[in-house]
């Protein structure tokens, strides 16, 4: 059974390197999430749809995990204190 131009032995995967995983995120840097079409323009072995899929299931999740470890919270404001505020209890 013929399985077409697209089958699996005529389109070999290919893993995507540290490099092209680095120009892709400078990419994304420069113009976004949404331009697949421009970015995959700089990976010439890369499709658009390849390089969306990269971020949206490998890099971005990573990214955002690496974000939440290396980002600590600012610490919340101390609240108002009502008492000064009002003047209550101040002799």
């Amino acid at each position: 059974m013929d399985q077409g131009i697209w089958s699996r032995k005529s389109y070999p995967r290919i893993r995507w390197t540290p490099d092209e995983d680095a120009i892709l995120l400078k990419h994304i840097d420069m113009h976004g999430h949404r331009y697949w079409k421009l970015i995959s323009k700089k990976l010439p072995a890369r499709s658009a749809d390849s390089c969306r899929k990269r971020w949206r299931y490998q890099l971005g999740p990573m990214m955002a995990r690496l974000h939440k470890k290396i980002k600590p919270r600012p610490p919340l404001p101390s609240p108002p204190k009502l008492i000064d505020f009002l003047g209550i209890g101040s002799s």
